[in-house]
């Protein structure tokens, strides 16, 4: 999660039901960077209430840049044991495909913090991608075929999606159309798409609107 500047990080799925009223016993907490992040998702199974179980209920992102400023009219219980965990900020996003939803991915962060827009859209790539390595394991647990470590694929594709997300945010365009100019880019110089991403996270590379870049 070093793209979102935060320290930790939790992946919560959600079985297809969805959100009812009793879909937060079904949640799971299927992966954490720390246990304290663990148990800091593991709390919204608990109450049933907080920023994932919103992000994953309404498909859109939710950002909680400091935890208790609100008072504690949104999710009261929640805001209490995120608090007495020692949580500063919370940024959540749903993973799904289409109108379906698996769950959100989400980042802690031990002080208050907010994300500007372009550091959000990443997010929003990260929960994409997470949600796309989560179907391809699904695919390949079920013909048998296992697969590398979640963590090991995102190390080998994040940067791709990172680039993607700033291209994005950058152009205004959707993320579908950052990933074909990428691969335009790429192709027009002879390199690959993994270089070029490498070139736009560090700042050696700007696609331009016209394509000229």
């Amino acid at each position: 999660m070093e793209a979102l500047s935060s320290d930790g990080a939790a992946i919560t799925l959600v079985p297809a039901r969805g959100l009812d009223h009793d879909a937060a016993q079904a949640q799971v907490v299927a992966g954490s960077s720390d246990v304290l992040f663990r148990r800091a998702a593991e709390v919204e199974l608990d109450l049933g209430e907080g920023p994932v179980t919103q992000a994953h209920h309404d498909g859109h992102p939710v950002l909680v840049p400091e935890v208790g400023a609100s008072g504690g009219w949104r999710w009261p219980a929640w805001d209490s044991r995120a608090r007495d965990l020692g949580i500063g900020a919370v940024h959540a996003f749903p993973l799904q495909l289409g109108a379906a939803r698996f769950g959100a991915l989400a980042a802690f962060h031990g002080r208050p913090f907010a994300l500007v827009p372009t550091v959000a859209a990443l997010g929003v790539a990260l929960a994409a991608l997470t949600t796309e390595l989560l179907l391809d394991r699904a695919a390949e647990t079920e013909g048998g075929a296992g697969g590398a470590a979640l963590g090991d694929e995102l190390d080998l594709r994040i940067e791709v999606y990172q680039a993607q997300g700033m291209v994005m945010a950058a152009l205004g365009v959707t993320m579908a159309e950052a990933l074909a100019r990428m691969r335009a880019h790429a192709f027009a110089a002879g390199r690959d798409l993994p270089s070029v991403a490498a070139d736009i996270v560090a700042g050696r590379v700007a696609l331009s609107r016209d394509g000229t870049r």
